[in-house]
């Protein structure tokens, strides 16, 4: 429990997760208060990921210009999971993705202690194992113990809590991952984890996109857009498709 880099990750991510917590939360709220699409804040979040990827292109000739990177990638998960909260219409505890973001960061500590063992840290076998070992375990804390401490503190749970876990889990598991690569020096675990952001953040986006698209076509009636139906219809895929026969003839419509 004395090493210095995973100590050092255990900040890192608890700045990365604790920022995006509080601006997704933020900016959620603004964009509502401001009714506005959820495209905006959408769109915003894209640019954002857009810059952080030119940033990480200086890796290897300007590194600390590089690393603008990851705050870089914390606006674009932001806004991407506030165009979330705008596009599903989602009235969002204030105290809860921080709170959510510090329980997953607590967890880390777990995963440090699992690294730690004498001998058995140095194998790749070992390593892969714990963190596919602690992450299942994070997974199922998340499910059915994080639930428990909201209700403790008194944070409701907005209906789509598993969105917001699955794009949280999206975030803790790739950095966490990124945190055991080889790194000589702070300088370096950072720029370590600028691709995982650069994947999470991406992936946070497109799963936002694959929720929200079409959510702007439709009329919900003041319901929640992604629990109304924006597909235009049912139709069946297995068989072709008849046009509606009618009952006039010749006779009919010249004697109207």
């Amino acid at each position: 429990m004395n090493s210095k880099k995973m100590w050092h990750s255990f900040s890192i991510i608890a700045s990365y997760l604790l920022l995006t917590a509080l601006l997704s939360t933020s900016f959620g709220v603004l964009f509502k208060y401001l009714r506005t699409s959820w495209i905006l804040p959408f769109v915003i979040g894209v640019l954002f990921w857009i810059g952080s990827l030119i940033f990480s292109l200086f890796t290897e000739k300007r590194p600390h210009f590089s690393l603008f990177a990851l705050p870089l990638n914390v606006f674009g998960a932001s806004f991407s999971i506030a165009a979330y909260i705008v596009g599903a219409n989602i009235a969002l505890n204030i105290c809860f993705l921080p709170t959510f973001a510090l329980l997953l960061t607590l967890s880390y500590i777990i995963f440090i202690g699992m690294l730690s063992v004498p001998k058995l840290k140095y194998y790749v076998a070992y390593v892969v194992g714990a963190y596919l070992l602690w992450l299942t375990g994070v997974i199922l804390l998340s499910i059915f113990v994080f639930p428990h401490i909201f209700s403790f503190l008194g944070i409701s749970l907005p209906n789509t809590y598993g969105i917001f876990f699955t794009l949280f889990l999206i975030l803790f598991g790739f950095l966490a991952l990124g945190t055991v690569l080889p790194a000589d020096s702070f300088l370096d675990l950072a720029l370590k984890l600028i691709l995982p952001s650069l994947v999470s953040t991406f992936l946070i986006l497109l799963i936002v996109l694959l929720c929200l698209a079409g959510c702007d076509d439709c009329d919900c009636d003041g319901a929640d857009c992604c629990d109304c139906d924006c597909s235009g219809g049912k139709y069946n895929p297995t068989s072709y498709n008849k046009k509606a026969q009618t009952n006039a003839t010749m006779s009919t419509m010249a004697n109207p």
